[in-house]
């Protein structure tokens, strides 16, 4: 590894690309979209409680493996920051950390709902409305300006979500059997 983290760093966002990825296909699998949705099908409601349980358990375990914050200190900023070592949040802390676990699991439901009833390629591209929110808290909380790259990369991710936004809009227009076939004018001189 890099001395200065990197790669590690990189890591982390690849891994966290995957999961959110895996998050999202499993949401759509579950919902009953699928072949198997006789035996699988659950609700928006059974499938938020999942995540928000297994979200508590993987955090559960990552505070057991790096909280005590024995990894820290390895000359980058950015993960000295993430494992540093954790402390037991008191009082206005508490509560920020309870709303937050609130909104989450408003927005976990909501998500899956959206899943369950659109097509994935139709609500993906909404979650990309995510972009402008970060950049402006990482601005307001941090001073952090995007660099050239990081808007190119925002960029390309937004217009690779449109593209198949507009794509799936296309297909499914044409690919819909419960819509009602246009109708033709009458053939004149036919009665």
């Amino acid at each position: 590894m890099n001395p200065d983290g990197t790669q590690l760093s990189i890591a982390c966002i690849v891994g966290a690309a995957f999961a959110f990825g895996v998050n999202d296909a499993l949401i759509k699998f579950l919902s009953g979209s699928y072949p198997l949705h006789e035996v699988l099908l659950f609700r928006a409601s059974t499938m938020t409680f999942y995540i928000q349980i297994i979200s508590i358990a993987v955090c559960v375990l990552t505070g057991l493996a790096i909280g005590d914050g024995r990894f820290s200190g390895q000359g980058h900023a950015s993960m000295d920051f993430l494992l540093r070592a954790w402390m037991r949040p008191g009082g206005v802390d508490l509560l920020v950390i309870a709303s937050t676990g609130v909104c989450s699991a408003a927005g976990a439901y909501l998500i899956t709902q959206a899943f369950r009833l659109g097509e994935s390629g139709l609500v993906a591209p909404f979650e990309h409305a995510l972009l402008p929110f970060a950049v402006t808290l990482g601005f307001v909380t941090w001073g952090e300006v995007p660099t050239p790259l990081s808007i190119l990369g925002m960029a390309l991710i937004v217009g690779s979500g449109v593209a198949v936004a507009v794509r799936e809009t296309r297909s499914g227009a044409r690919a819909r059997p419960d819509r009602k076939p246009s109708r033709k004018p009458a053939a004149r001189g036919r009665r």
